[in-house]
């Protein structure tokens, strides 16, 4: 991995790529749900699951050492949600959630077209 300091110095520095720093994405995704359950990009996940409207399993390649790790979604047209009650979290696996809302105003869950999530902690 060359790094971009050569721009700057026109001196070649590099990092073993198997060297992860601290607080780096340990995986990452950029997916859909709308029209089907569609991984657009990745890092270190291995499947992205249906589990109803609005609501997707994530599984990681190479699992996080504990269940401390954080997760992070983001979506572009609806709210999006991690598991709060850590019900559906494991080492591997890791629930999003993503709702709009209806014409009553109340949130209802709902598939969305570009979603994106990253997740850091320690892999085991």
């Amino acid at each position: 991995l060359t790094t971009s300091d050569q721009v700057n110095t026109g001196t070649e520095k590099s990092i073993d790529t198997s060297y992860v720093f601290n607080g780096t994405p340990r995986a990452w995704m950029n997916y859909g749900t709308s029209a089907s359950f569609s991984i657009f990009g990745s890092f270190n996940i291995s499947s992205l699951s249906d589990q109803g409207a609005g609501s997707a399993h994530i599984t990681a390649t190479n699992g996080f050492a504990d269940e401390t790790y954080t997760y992070i979604p983001a979506c572009n047209n609806y709210h999006i949600l991690t598991d709060a009650s850590g019900s559906n979290k494991t080492t591997s696996l890791f629930a999003v959630f993503s709702y709009a809302a209806n014409s009553g105003n109340t949130q209802v869950l709902a598939d969305a077209s570009d979603s994106h999530v990253v997740a850091i902690g320690d892999l085991a």
